[in-house]
């Protein structure tokens, strides 16, 4: 077979990446565990 020369190839936009302190779109299943767990806040409270 031919190999193919990528002539007519137009490069798409691609999303922008999320910076740090941005917000996830989704959590993991770790990660939502660990929010609902509730912590022990210790005697008296």
């Amino acid at each position: 077979m031919a190999k193919i020369k990528f002539v007519h190839f137009v490069p798409r936009d691609k999303p922008k990446k999320r910076g740090p302190g941005q917000h996830k779109k989704s959590l993991s299943k770790h990660e939502k565990r660990q929010k609902n767990t509730n912590r022990y806040l210790g005697q008296g409270r």
